[in-house]
């Protein structure tokens, strides 16, 4: 069985409760208490929750994962998915620094404008972009005539 309580029990002890202690404030059942030291079953998760309360610990306090031989295809499985994350990780750190440099390579006056600065450039460049469409109409009219 994978998952081991070795350690409730040593926490168990160490705050003061024998058998008959558990018994008597009904912390763990009979069966429970059998099943766990023989390492023949486990506990629901309101057990887990009430030791969780009583000892104010986290599950991995009282209990732990240890992972027999039929384990092997998950942890494959972990690992050729930790791959697709780290590679996922590279490429988003990769576009980052494509990013950044872009922004470096912009024109400061561009970097700096903020608010109402932004809107009379965009204003401005709207208004250079049809003069020059503009001109290019003017000299297309001319060519025609």
């Amino acid at each position: 069985m994978p998952l081991v309580y070795d350690k409730l029990f040593k926490l168990l002890k160490a705050n003061g409760y024998n058998t008959t202690r558990i018994r008597n404030e009904n912390l763990l059942g009979q069966r429970t208490l059998t099943a766990t030291k023989n390492g023949t079953g486990g506990m629901d998760h309101r057990t887990i929750e009430k030791l969780c309360r009583i000892f104010n610990c986290q599950p991995n306090d009282f209990m732990e994962y240890i992972p027999d031989g039929s384990e092997s295809i998950p942890q494959i499985e972990a690992q050729s998915s930790n791959t697709a994350h780290e590679k996922r990780i590279a490429d988003l750190e990769r576009e980052v620094r494509r990013l950044v440099r872009e922004v470096d390579n912009r024109r400061p006056e561009t970097i700096r404008l903020t608010g109402k600065d932004m809107i009379e450039y965009a204003k401005n460049k709207s208004a250079e972009k049809q003069g020059s469409s503009q001109a290019d109409t003017d000299q297309t009219d001319k060519t025609e005539e």
